[in-house]
């Protein structure tokens, strides 16, 4: 592979990847390791030679599976949608299109990755691999897993990786060993059925295999089957669901998943992430466990490290994959917080606004009086819009702040008025990770369950906000009004759709806080009833996020489970 050299002509073709090429890489530089895929079709009219370049954007989670099968669905689904050109043209104009480009950006190794597409050979046709010089080189497609890592350095999809290394080494059990990206090897080899402790075997083979590599570059040894393993409290998404038949090889240990890792590029991953935020990582080391805090501006949120660190490795992510999985929704929130903090400074005058517990706001009461309230930041973003003056000023409301009067005005301090609009309201329950909220008992009322946190909210048609700890406003006192009026509760979803053919097929469920309906079956149940489901008796229900619900009538597991994640995800 050598950089494409032929000098620049007047091909319309060559114009617009170039530029493409380099509006990617000042994007890239922008957006570092949140960069999203992009697209652009260009069309021209053989008649006038009108052209007209299309761009798309995939914003949100990227798409998994083996490379050769995404090439395929971008054959088959992008650009055949893009045949047509969904715009309005010029009278007299009939725009075709002539080359279409899909880009992707592969953080682990610093490459943007580009798929070409050409009208007349009906397909893709080649791909680029473009580093942060601007730097292009032609690719053949990618037939496998194994070729993609050789063109780029990393895998398309770990999970389809692992496969692939499983697969080399099945034939022969041969040991097998693959750099993801830097700091970060996985391997497989022949496995000893009830070694405990398969790290301390000897090994000469895995031993010569890491013999050119530097032991002070890695600090962790995982193996991703093993009573080890099973002792780790993750939530789905092992080997299990991902690798396939293989997968009964690991149980039986007839065959040994491992990765050798450097935990310090899992946190520079971090820091990468926050610091396109403006977000500074501090390194935490208590006596407990290991933890990063994340500052912005005067705020401060405490995280697990070695939690996603190590299920990052157990669930098949590479660093990149899983700092975006683990903390990014945590970013967002924090930046949102950020703004409602910043709101609050610039409208609320005469007071004294401070931050505690790191994400916790404060307004005392001027001349040193004690505080007039205090409200969980974390727990305020994401359920209502606060965005704009109109949000500003639901915000104000719901701190019971009169701007015009510089005051603070005494709340409604029941449980069926919303504090937000004076609507009526109910009480609500809703269920978050305890990372999320940064959880102070004094702002929320609520019960902590492992590694989640069930608190009360009040709903109203409009907005959702967190039930402030008083006077009559203990969990038994919450649980009894929000049982009252539970015939009341309302649920709207955006989408219902089976994930399979067949009566047994589970079930997704989009809708605000949907995920929530987990705590209260009754309500799961109604759904079903309402959207006309097959599912009529016994059921499982899985809230991999907050707005998603899954709902089958058997127990999933394997890849079962793991297209149901993927499905919410998605």
């Amino acid at each position: 592979m050598q950089p494409e050299t032929e000098d620049p002509t007047q091909d319309p073709v060559r114009r617009v990847r170039d530029r493409f090429l380099a509006d990617r890489r000042a994007f890239i530089q922008t957006h570092g390791p949140e960069a999203f895929d992009q697209a652009q079709v260009l069309y021209a009219c053989a008649r006038t030679g009108k052209r007209v370049v299309l761009r798309d954007a995939f914003y949100g989670p990227q798409p998994a599976g083996p490379v050769d099968a995404f090439v395929g669905r971008l054959r088959d689904t992008w650009w055949r949608g893009r045949q047509t050109f969904a715009g309005e043209a010029e009278p007299g104009v009939d725009l075709k299109p002539v080359a279409g480009f899909y880009a992707r950006y592969l953080g682990e190794v610093g490459f943007d990755w580009i798929v070409e597409f050409d009208a007349e050979a009906g397909g893709a046709t080649h791909a680029w691999r473009v580093d942060a010089r601007g730097r292009a080189w032609r690719l053949d497609l990618p037939t496998d897993e194994g070729m993609f890592r050789d063109q780029t350095g990393t895998f398309f999809d770990l999970r389809a990786g692992w496969r692939w290394v499983v697969d080399r080494h099945r034939p022969g059990g041969q040991l097998v060993v693959a750099e993801v990206q830097p700091g970060y090897v996985v391997g497989a080899r022949v496995g000893v059925p009830g070694d405990a402790d398969p790290a301390a075997r000897p090994d000469p083979a895995l031993e010569d295999a890491f013999s050119a590599r530097a032991r002070a570059d890695f600090d962790v040894l995982e193996f991703l089957g093993g009573p080890t393993a099973e002792a780790l409290p993750f939530h789905g998404e092992r080997y299990g669901e991902w690798l396939g038949d293989a997968s009964a090889e690991v149980d039986a240990g007839t065959l040994e998943l491992f990765v050798l890792a450097d935990s310090s590029n899992f946190l520079a991953g971090i820091e990468d992430l926050c610091a396109r935020r403006g977000i500074a990582v501090e390194w935490v080391t208590p006596d407990a466990d290991l933890k990063v805090a994340l500052h912005h501006g005067p705020l401060r949120l405490e995280l697990n490290f070695a939690y996603p660190f190590l299920r990052t490795l157990h669930t098949g992510r590479s660093f990149v994959e899983g700092t975006r999985a683990f903390y990014l929704p945590v970013v967002d929130a924090l930046d949102d917080a950020l703004d409602l903090l910043r709101a609050v400074e610039k409208h609320v005058r005469g007071h004294r606004i401070r931050v505690e517990e790191g994400v916790v706001l404060v307004i005392d009461a001027p001349d040193d009086g004690p505080a007039v309230g205090r409200w969980n930041l974390m727990t305020l973003v994401g359920r209502q819009p606060f965005r704009g003056a109109e949000g500003e000023a639901d915000l104000l409301r719901l701190l019971g702040y009169d701007p015009d009067a510089a005051r603070f005005l005494p709340r409604p301090d029941t449980l069926d008025v919303c504090p937000v609009t004076g609507a009526p309201a109910r009480v609500n329950k809703v269920v978050r990770p305890v990372d999320l909220l940064g959880v102070d008992p004094r702002t929320l009322v609520g019960v902590a369950i492992g590694p989640h946190f069930v608190y009360y909210t009040l709903d109203s048609a409009t907005h959702s906000t967190p039930v402030e700890p008083g006077p009559g406003k203990a969990v038994t006192d919450l649980e009894a009004a929000y049982r009252a009026r539970l015939d009341e509760a309302s649920t709207s979803l955006l989408d219902a759709t089976p994930l399979a053919e067949g009566d047994d097929a589970p079930l997704l469920l989009v809708g605000f806080d949907v995920g929530s309906l987990v705590l209260e079956p009754a309500r799961v149940r109604a759904l079903l009833d309402a959207v006309g489901s097959p599912i009529t008796g016994p059921a499982f229900a899985y809230a991999f996020f907050a707005d998603t619900l899954v709902v089958s009538p058997t127990r999933l597991s394997g890849r079962a489970l793991y297209h149901a994640r993927l499905a919410a995800l998605e």
